[in-house]
């Protein structure tokens, strides 16, 4: 009886200590619904779920992962760092008060609310955005398709491209809910100009692919996860939404010939979404202090400048003009390409694939990336100058995924 009770006091020692290591502090659930594990494996069972909002006691924190305890429901487990935030989330089914509407900028917000606003005024259909966010991965098929292909399974601390972990507010300003909501509706106007090609087992491949990279990643979950959709045009195009929302071209996934290509297109516009670059104009009119300014800024804003649904509107018209036609500016394509080099090589592709993509690109004619994206050849320059070729040609396990890639 002394000894079981001389190591129930040590072990409430224990977890007093580490407690005390991280203040036994208070974070919330940023994402619409967390899963907490019983380790601190993306594989490892879920204990249960965490909706946005809850709050959670930190136990302790490693790297990626970050222990958790709950009262009520009575739960503790590992929940991905990246799903936690210090400030506690106001859901956009809660109205904002006065402070929080100044913080946001002059009444620019998005919301399920403003997304029900701008739907019904712009008869926009958000249907297949619904369908795209309902493509779930099976976790026991994503860790067969890793460990067949010879990939990562996200437990590894990272590697010589190792990205810096995020803080846990990663969208600062701009809320995860916010970017996802901005992301849908984008996405459904995307999805207004094209159609979608249906190939139920290829767009679940592409679906493996940046599960795959994205549990290696320093942010693996967004608010409402990342998916990927393939739009039925001969294009040669990507864009993604800041929302996770990932649309290749079915010229795009023809002209690959390679998984570790496909894998290198997915990462460069998972690069994109989380250097939240799709973000920046939002973030720069939230950062002006009245219309004037943002006029001054660069930002053309017409009409009632303080009705947030039009602010809404134009906003996203911007955003779609963007990754449809005007394309991110050349250093943003150049961060996006050396991200996704980092990206590649956590998940266990060849980086080599995104040379390879990038060599395709002049015999594709015009429109899309090769478009709207810098010159080839200067990206094709910008990443030999990151990817060593000793790397490539000590890790090349590309040969083990070849018999799948040719299968879809």
């Amino acid at each position: 009886m002394k000894k079981i009770l001389i190591f129930t006091v040590l072990g409430a020692l224990i977890l007093t200590g580490l407690e005390a290591q991280t203040g036994g502090k208070t974070l919330y659930v940023a994402v619409k619904s967390a899963p907490v594990k019983a380790s601190a494996d993306i594989f490892a069972e879920t204990k249960g779920n965490l909706a946005q909002g809850q709050a959670v006691t930190v136990v302790s924190e490693n790297a990626k992962w970050t222990q958790v305890r709950v009262v009520s429901p009575a739960l503790a487990g590992w929940i991905s760092t990246t799903s936690l935030t210090s400030r506690r989330p106001t859901s956009s089914g809660n109205r904002v008060n006065t402070g929080e509407l100044a913080l946001a900028g002059k009444g620019l917000s998005f919301s399920s609310e403003m997304e029900q606003a701008y739907k019904s005024d712009q008869k926009l259909s958000y249907d297949a955005i619904d369908r795209m966010e309902a493509q779930n991965v099976d976790g026991r098929e994503l860790l067969k398709f890793i460990t067949d292909g010879k990939l990562n399974r996200g437990d590894k601390p990272g590697s010589a491209y190792s990205l810096q972990q995020p803080v846990n507010d990663m969208y600062d300003e701009i809320t995860m809910e916010e970017a996802y909501y901005m992301g849908r509706t984008v996405g459904a106007r995307v999805l207004s100009a094209y159609k979608i090609y249906t190939n139920a087992a290829l767009t679940a491949y592409l679906n493996n692919i940046c599960q795959t990279i994205v549990i290696n990643s320093p942010r693996p979950l967004l608010f409402n996860g990342y998916h990927v959709l393939i739009l039925d045009t001969p294009e040669i195009n990507a864009l993604a939404t800041p929302g996770g929302h990932i649309f290749i071209s079915r010229g795009l996934v023809e002209a690959a010939t390679s998984e570790d290509m496909l894998a290198a297109v997915i990462a460069h516009e998972i690069s994109h979404i989380q250097l939240e670059h799709g973000l920046e104009s939002v973030k720069l009119f939230r950062l002006t202090e009245n219309a004037a300014d943002a006029r001054r800024s660069g930002i053309a804003l017409q009409g009632k400048q303080d009705d947030p649904k039009i602010l809404f509107m134009q906003t996203i018209a911007e955003s779609v003009d963007t990754l449809t036609h005007t394309g991110y500016s050349r250093e943003q394509e150049f961060e996006a390409d050396a991200k996704a080099a980092d990206l590649l090589v956590l998940a266990g592709y060849q980086p080599s694939g995104l040379l390879d993509l990038l060599k395709i690109l002049p015999r594709s004619g015009s429109g899309g990336w090769y478009s709207t994206h810098p010159a080839p050849s200067a990206r094709i320059s910008a990443v030999e100058g990151i990817v060593p070729a000793t790397w490539v040609r000590q890790n090349n396990n590309a040969a083990v995924r070849a018999a799948r890639f040719r299968t879809k």
